[in-house]
């Protein structure tokens, strides 16, 4: 040190010094350094001039300036010593690199910027600030796959840290604290005390912080707002259960206090999150109910055209317009960029649109046909209005029963299951898209190969008495998966081998590829997305469930579809 004291004291530059210095971890050699006058080392500690080549030493990058080196090592005392003296490490996308910044250089940035000291040290709210840059390391690596697996590492750092912070929690009023959820007001409420409360934990769903949000300090915050006072610690798993029946079988009668007496000691139980699900679930599963009602009325024998609807359906038109109503006041309410980030609602907006559309063409067959016609159902045009409200019934019955899946989620048996079938459902979509192209590859080979004998074929699948003979079978099995024969008939046959064999043989082929190749990948796909959700079963569950909660718990919505469409007191004031 006394060395380098002395030649510092000669006008020696201090810049490459510095950084061997904090890569060797010497405090007391840093400390010395920037004890010297900012004029004689400007360049070293302007954290804007990242890429000036004058600057440029030959054992770091241009980039790497002292604050940046000091995160890499993650020290604290250093990354202390440079933070006290206003250094820090700007956005990547806003340093002026001379020329187009590499790969590299927003590499060794963000690197900087992940460090846990360096977060802990210049952020007031840590936490949101290692959620957020989690999520843009994330979209960086996906647009970028040569570093995707360096970004995805940096991402689960942020995470770590995040989980970390929550580990040192020792009490309710610390993990209160770091969750924004004060105890001074009681987490039951459904005002806007309980969402400020829970800002953190939204914010990490909304970064898909998985191992955040299923730690136990989040999930008895999370508890706490979704049970309220109500919630008994001591209640066992089939307790629950037939508390969240009773509810579901009250849940007309509870409406109708809320309706008259909102504001009351009733009112605000039923305002509780957890009764609000309990009633939004009751309604929900009487929708299907009549679903299935209308599915048994198949009206008069011979059919009626422009019928004028069962009570049935026009009940069914009740709950699809306060499905609409509760799901338009929350994009008002959220704000359509927001509504649409989480996702919140989709599978409704499926059911609603493909109900609406059901209504529409039914009003439109009404006056087409100027009122309900008893004409034979057989006699009806292909295309009619009817057939086609029909079809959209039945199809939105379909999606009805599916959401019901999601809704199951909250169970702990058979959430785990509903998540892997998620999961196995994109493998199959991306199967159907190889599978796909190899039909196609296949099929236009050989129609490309027989396309000049479909007529006689056809005739001899049709006609021939020999058509169970092992050769005329074949053929005629091609047809069902490629539309035209890997065969002909014999007289072709025995005239053009070459197209026989060549043929036969690409038929062959597919059926190795698509059936034992394929099958076997998808089968191993599926087999993969279950082992990775049963390897993750608690995390992934208590995400999913926690993010439902949440929507109950930020949503003021107190009355289920259809009640919804009855303004209540509280709506007036």
């Amino acid at each position: 040190l006394e060395v380098a004291n002395a030649l510092l004291q000669y006008g020696a530059s201090p810049g490459e010094a510095l950084l061997y210095a904090l890569d060797k971890e010497d405090v007391a050699a840093a400390e010395m350094l920037l004890e010297y006058p900012r004029n004689a080392v400007s360049v070293t500690f302007d954290r804007h001039q990242f890429a000036s080549s004058s600057t440029a030493c030959t054992r770091h990058p241009p980039e790497m300036a002292p604050i940046v080196l000091a995160s890499h090592k993650n020290s604290l005392p250093l990354i202390k010593l440079l933070v006290d003296r206003e250094m820090s490490i700007p956005d990547p996308d806003e340093v002026p690199f001379n020329g187009h910044p590499s790969t590299e250089a927003n590499s060794n940035l963000y690197r900087g910027l992940v460090s846990p000291y360096y977060i802990l040290l210049t952020n007031d709210d840590p936490l949101s600030r290692a959620f957020v840059l989690s999520s843009t390391l994330v979209d960086i690596g996906a647009k970028t796959p040569e570093v995707e697996e360096e970004f995805s590492e940096m991402a689960e750092e942020c995470r770590i840290l995040g989980v970390d912070l929550l580990n040192q929690v020792r009490n309710r009023d610390e993990a209160a604290a770091i969750l924004n959820c004060g105890d001074e007001v009681s987490p039951v409420i459904h005002s806007d005390d309980c969402k400020v409360k829970l800002s953190q934990l939204n914010m990490a769903v909304h970064h898909h912080q998985e191992k955040f949000v299923a730690n136990r300090w989040s999930q008895r915050m999370v508890k706490d707002c979704w049970y309220g006072p109500y919630h008994k610690p001591s209640s066992t798993g089939l307790a629950e259960y037939l508390r969240g029946l009773v509810l579901m079988l009250l849940t007309p009668i509870l409406a109708l206090i809320y309706l008259v007496a909102p504001m009351s000691r009733a009112g605000r139980f039923i305002r509780t999150p957890a009764v609000r699900f309990s009633m939004n679930m009751a309604s929900f599963l009487t929708f299907l109910i009549l679903v299935v009602l209308r599915i048994g009325y198949n009206g008069p024998p011979g059919g009626e055209l422009a019928s004028d609807g069962t009570v049935v359906e026009w009940m069914i038109l009740g709950w699809i317009l306060g499905m609409l109503l509760e799901e338009t006041r929350l994009i008002w309410k959220m704000g359509a960029r927001t509504y649409l980030a989480d996702a919140v609602g989709k599978d409704s907006w499926f059911i609603i649109l493909i109900y609406l559309a059901a209504f529409a063409m039914r009003v439109a067959a009404y006056i087409t046909h100027g009122g309900p016609q008893e004409v034979f159902r057989f006699e009806w045009d292909p295309y009619d209005t009817t057939l086609i409200a029909e079809a959209l019934t039945s199809v939105g019955g379909v999606f009805a029963f599916l959401r019901l899946l999601n809704l199951l989620t909250i169970d702990r048996l058979l959430g785990p299951m509903a998540l892997s079938m998620r999961s196995m459902i994109k493998d199959i979509v991306k199967f159907l898209v190889i599978f796909a192209i190899i039909v196609v590859a296949f099929s236009s080979g050989l129609n490309e190969l027989y396309g000049f004998y479909g007529g006689a074929v056809n005739q001899m699948c049709g006609q021939s008495d020999n058509a169970t003979s092992p050769l005329v079978y074949t053929t005629c099995e091609v047809e069902n998966a490629f539309g035209k024969y890997a065969g002909n008939p014999r007289g072709i046959y025995k005239e053009h081998t070459l197209t026989m064999y060549v043929g036969l043989s690409l038929y062959g082929l597919y059926l190795v590829v698509a059936v034992v190749i394929l099958l076997n990948m998808l089968i191993a796909m599926m087999s993969n997305s279950y082992q990775a959700i049963v390897d993750n079963e608690t995390t992934e569950w208590r995400f999913e469930v926690t993010k439902m909660m949440l929507r109950y718990i930020r949503d003021d919505t107190t009355l289920p579809v259809p009640f919804n469409l009855i303004p209540t007191p509280k709506f007036i004031y």
